[in-house]
């Protein structure tokens, strides 16, 4: 007599004790890979040195990856599992299923509450449960660009004008800044795992053979405010999501390049390019020639 299962339609079944220990073993060596990349460098890690990290056997890493560079594609593929996890959790609309897990993933970042986006849990975490959340409200945003939002995020005012964007999270604009305080919050709580694979992925090419997600859910977002007057007609989603992309990556770049930095330092410098989008730099005078 076969007894039913507790799995629903729309659950897949629970893996086996074999598929549980393969994954267990992978994420001993993304776990040992990532923790030494942060310690002493993309380049100066030998796969030998991750295989007797995570304590197994040099051939058993190739079981689980084909080379190191392979490792690059799983963390950014945890990153950004940890920032559609984190935004989801806080209610924003990131268009894109979020169920599926890259198995990888340490369980450590930033949480859900505040948010690494990844509350993400942190960049590494699969399930977004630990670290900080993306949202402090702990801000007294005063409306001239200079204070702190609602959202713990650096003010903004677009020309006096009187929309609700500022109150309602629902507004793309409040959408938006929540993803840049993810990503600086990812980034941040990883400071030097951050610094020490960042250009090891620009290096490998990953900007250019990787889906681009950030600009597919900005331009998701920007689809929102267009459709809700929001945002001007002027312009596509996608022409905004991928400039928000370019300015997000550009603003990565500095800030991994600085000898020092201050704590919230790029978390404030995404906000100032968001608002740089959002009120643009021409003056309300200035006429089309």
């Amino acid at each position: 007599m076969q007894h039913p299962t507790n799995t629903t339609p729309n659950q897949p079944p629970p893996l086996g004790r074999r598929e549980r220990n393969k994954l267990k073993v992978k994420e001993r060596l993304y776990d040992a890979a990532i923790t030494l990349f942060a310690e002493h460098g993309y380049d100066e890690t030998s796969i030998d040195e991750i295989a007797e990290r995570a304590d197994v056997a040099r051939g058993t890493f190739f079981n689980y990856f084909q080379r190191k560079e392979d490792l690059l594609t799983a963390w950014g593929e945890q990153r950004r599992h940890t920032l559609l996890t984190t935004l989801t959790n806080n209610n924003i609309h990131t268009g894109t299923n979020t169920s599926t897990s890259t198995g990888t993933g340490t369980g450590t970042g930033t949480g859900n509450a505040d948010s690494n986006g990844s509350g993400s849990s942190g960049g590494n975490s699969t399930d977004g449960n630990s670290g900080r959340g993306a949202e402090s409200r702990n801000g007294n945003g005063n409306g001239n660009g200079n204070g702190n939002g609602t959202d713990g995020s650096p003010g903004s005012h677009t020309h006096g004008s009187s929309d609700n964007s500022t109150t309602n999270p629902d507004t793309a604009v409040n959408q938006l800044r929540h993803c840049m305080t993810a990503l600086g919050q990812i980034n941040e709580t990883h400071q030097q795992e951050t610094n020490s694979l960042l250009m090891a992925w620009v290096r490998a090419g990953r900007p250019l053979l990787e889906d681009p997600y950030l600009a597919e859910l900005f331009a998701h977002i920007a689809h929102h405010g267009i459709t809700h007057h929001e945002f001007k007609p002027h312009f596509t989603p996608h022409q905004i999501g991928n400039a928000l992309r370019d300015l997000y990556l550009g603003s990565l770049y500095r800030w991994c390049g600085q000898p020092h930095t201050t704590p919230g330092q790029l978390t404030t410098e995404l906000h100032t390019t968001l608002n740089l989008i959002l009120e643009g730099i021409l003056t309300t005078q200035h006429t089309d020639q």
